[in-house]
């Protein structure tokens, strides 16, 4: 046990030891939704004495904290009698201070001795707004009743003064609801009733309800939240042997579940004057010691229970869950509505790789509660219009991209299909295999296989060597395989599930220039990748290491001015032909797109898609 008396330079190195000792965990912002498994845990629980403190004043007496995002904070009351201010100690909970400075953690940061606080029966801390609130209990200046004060969470300095109850009533204690974006009071008259009330940021009242009446003969203390949860502390009391009470109540029941004893061991004890939980289950009780005139600090750990919350946008997700164990793990499945596929995965509100959780996302050695929001979006469709000269052909089709569209024609009678020629050589003097195996083609709509990216790139080459295959990879800047799971084993999803667009159309443009075509059919391949990722694989197809003829079909200049020779078609017909100069520098469409793309008036109305 840890004892300093008297002075003030006693207290300062007292509340050091006493935080090196019983605050020794790492200790954070407490999300109050996670919460104790069992009301019944805290019947007789293991109660542990972790420290002491002596008083800075001779009828000085700590009697609250709350711990903030860099410092825990204790009040100090300096007296009960007259106005002199009271204290706030605060100690850095870090080991590095607000400008990422390294410091001895839970050493004293500051101490302000500013103002009275009236008995500051209790504090909580408010992280959206960065304040300390006290509640100042039974006020000596009756024209406090009612008030709380609000202090700046970083300099401990007095902002203001709140009226949040009616003049008849004292605000006994406050916590901060994070989860619901709400203050809890503590509220009660001189005859010792007592009621919640929960109200908004503001401290405007949103609903209340009575818990101990003046029968009772209970006087409260502080209290606590665990989520649904209220612990409140109470006065010693003759029916529980001459010692304090817990009080536990229900937010959702609005009612109380139970009364224990607290019962703690310890040379002197008077009374419990605070209680605050550190984190889900870890309780800790500041209790009054009055020979010697101290505070000791008492702990329990408690098993706690967390919390899942799940949404999905056109899909279903398995359904969150708010009774999961401490150190558990806990999977989450989703899956899309027809037609749709993953698009975002959001872990408490921040954004995952969905290459990596394609389908499930597993929280392990669960310590806090978390949200899974996956969102899935429209798989896109295309148009297949049709058109025919002297003959019959199907209407014009709608497919989803990765699907197959199959379009059937027929010449009308006396007439036949007039040849194809490729590279002058008509097709029918090629055979089939021949024929496919000397053109590649990478799509802006990509197909994939529920294969290893490996096995995707090598898909018209079984055998192909795994050098080989990653040379194919950084011709088209497949360089994002190296950081998946397994490299370039790792299994992507059928068409590509859990990969961006333009991570497909990489891995797609690989797959067709690894058969080493003769001719290379690039339709918009580019589309879904950066102006940045574009140039390096233009340049990469710029020096091909074997002979091949480029078909591109594009909507940038960029991809199409290294041509040998431009096409423009409009409404199915060749409108000019002609190198990037040539067309760049005459009137017509291409010129036009080429003005706009590069920020100038292009002269004309002409709608541009």
């Amino acid at each position: 046990m840890l004892y300093l008396k008297g002075k003030k330079t006693h207290m300062l190195a007292a509340c050091l030891l006493i935080l090196s000792v019983a605050l020794s965990m790492e200790i954070g912002y407490v999300d109050t939704s996670a919460k104790i498994k069992e009301v019944s845990a805290l019947e007789n629980p293991q109660w542990t004495m972790v420290g002491q403190i002596g008083v800075t004043q001779a009828e000085g007496w700590p009697q609250s904290m709350c711990v903030t995002d860099k410092y825990i904070v204790c009040f100090e009351n300096t007296s009960n009698k007259d106005d002199e201010p009271d204290t706030l100690l605060a100690f850095y909970k870090n080991d590095y201070d607000e400008n990422g400075n390294p410091v001895e953690k839970y050493s004293l940061a500051m101490m302000v001795t500013e103002r009275d606080y009236e008995h500051g029966n209790g504090m909580t801390y408010n992280r959206n707004t960065n304040e300390i609130i006290i509640a100042p209990s039974k006020p000596r200046n009756k024209k406090n009743m009612g008030i709380i004060y609000i202090v700046d969470a970083d300099t401990l300095t007095y902002k203001e003064t709140v009226q949040v109850a009616d003049s008849s009533l004292r605000v006994a204690a406050v916590d901060y609801d994070a989860e619901n974006g709400q203050y809890i009071l503590l509220e009660g008259d001189r005859q010792n009733n007592y009621k919640f009330v929960f109200t908004d940021e503001n401290f405007q009242e949103l609903h209340s309800f009575g818990i101990i009446g003046s029968e009772q003969g209970i006087v409260c203390q502080d209290f606590t939240t665990s989520g649904d949860y209220m612990m409140v502390i109470t006065t010693p009391q003759e029916e529980l042997g001459g010692a304090s009470g817990l009080l536990v109540f229900s937010k959702s029941q609005e009612s109380q579940l139970a009364y224990y004893r607290l019962h703690m061991d310890g040379v002197g004890i008077q009374e419990a004057e605070s209680i605050a939980e550190i984190s889900p289950g870890h309780i800790l009780v500041a209790v009054g010691i009055q020979n010697p005139r101290s505070i000791g600090f008492f702990e329990t750990e408690l098993q706690a229970v967390f919390k899942v919350t799940t949404s999905v946008e056109n899909g279903d997700v398995s359904g969150g869950h708010d009774e999961l164990d401490e150190g558990s793990n806990y999977t989450v499945t989703y899956t899309p509505d027809e037609d749709y596929e993953l698009s975002t995965l959001f872990i408490d509100g921040v954004e995952q790789d969905i290459t990596v959780y394609p389908h499930s996302y597993t929280f392990e050695n669960l310590s806090s509660d978390h949200t899974l929001d996956v969102r899935f979006t429209e798989i896109p469709k295309f148009d297949i219009t049709t058109s025919v000269t002297n003959g019959k052909i199907d209407d014009t089709l709608t497919v989803r991209r990765d699907k197959d569209g199959r379009v059937t024609y027929k010449p009308k009678e006396h007439y036949e299909m007039d040849q194809i020629l490729v590279d002058g050589t008509p097709v029918r003097m090629y055979d089939l295999k021949s024929l496919r195996s000397s053109i590649g083609i990478a799509t802006q709509d990509v197909f994939l296989f529920s294969d290893s990216v490996d096995g995707n790139i090598a898909y018209g080459d079984s055998k192909m060597p795994e050098e080989e295959v990653k040379r194919f990879a950084k011709m088209a800047d497949v360089d994002f395989a190296e950081k998946l799971a397994e490299g370039f084993d790792t299994v992507i999803g059928e068409r590509g599930t859990g990969l961006s667009g333009g991570q497909k159309q990489r891995i797609a443009l690989a797959r067709a220039l690894a058969v080493r075509p003769s001719i290379l059919i690039l339709d918009d391949t580019t589309s879904a990748v950066d102006l940045e990722t574009e140039k390096y694989i233009q340049e990469q197809l710029a020096n091909l290491d074997f002979p091949c003829t480029k078909i591109i079909v594009a909507q940038r200049i960029s991809t199409t001015k290294r041509a040998d020779k431009i096409v423009i078609l409009e409404d199915g017909r060749v409108t000019q032909v002609g190198t990037h100069q040539e067309l760049s520098q005459a009137p017509g469409y291409y010129r036009e797109v080429f003005l706009l793309q590069n920020g100038q008036e292009a002269g004309s109305e002409r709608q541009v898609v």
